[in-house]
């Protein structure tokens, strides 16, 4: 019988943890459960994953900050998601996107220029 293997967190290299947090707080929403900038270390929650950022060279790790491209988050109130881009100082409209299998996407970029789409979640169908 095969292992289990779930997801327990996300790593993204940043180069500044201070710097990065109010984009992951302010921009994509996340809830900031601890920043401590001496150990190069932040901590956010997306739904129930651990979002962490890290200085690398620090203990974290050892990626390349502004490398991240392939990390995709998911939303179901779009509306809500505009205004929150808006309120940061954003142009929701500059950072959508449709995809080719017919997705809707944000495409945004952290301080460092990590990548992130944040996709629109697509209704159940209950036909």
């Amino acid at each position: 019988m095969p292992v289990e293997i779930t997801l327990k967190m996300v790593k993204i290299p940043v180069s500044d943890v201070e710097r990065a947090a109010p984009f992951y707080r302010e921009v994509l929403g996340l809830r900031e459960d601890f920043v401590v900038p001496e150990y190069g270390w932040a901590q956010f929650s997306a739904g129930d994953m651990p979002v962490a950022l890290y200085v690398p060279g620090k203990g974290g790790g050892n990626g390349t900050a502004g490398a991240t491209d392939s990390v995709h988050f998911c939303i179901t109130q779009p509306d809500d998601f505009r205004q929150q881009l808006r309120a940061a100082g954003l142009d929701p409209d500059a950072h959508l996107h449709q995809g080719n299998d017919g997705t809707t996407f944000f495409e945004l970029q952290d301080p460092d220029g990590n990548t992130f789409k944040v996709i629109v979640a697509q209704p159940e169908n209950t036909d």
